[in-house]
């Protein structure tokens, strides 16, 4: 169900592991919206727990440094930040 992370359940316990160990679990805006669903799921479950961790030697980088260079390639149209004011 996920590709950047793995979400798995014990007892009352959510555990949610980014897994992207060969970008040190860099943030990705895919990354974002499987947190999101993510959260979403353990919101519904019995959890009371949530432990968030990293896959390999890194917990997360931060920002995936190539998806924010693509941004800032993106003209303001192109990335939705077209601006109306005049």
């Amino acid at each position: 169900m996920y590709s950047t992370l793995i979400l798995e359940f014990s007892g009352e316990i959510a555990k949610i592991t980014l897994n992207r160990p060969d970008k040190r679990n860099a943030i990705s805006t895919q990354m974002i919206a499987e947190l999101q669903t993510a959260l979403d799921t353990i919101e519904k479950s019995h959890s009371r727990v949530v432990i968030v961790t990293g896959a390999g030697k890194a917990f997360c980088a931060g920002m995936d440094l190539d998806m924010l260079a693509a941004i800032t390639q993106q003209s303001p149209r192109k990335s939705g930040r077209c601006a109306t004011h005049r």
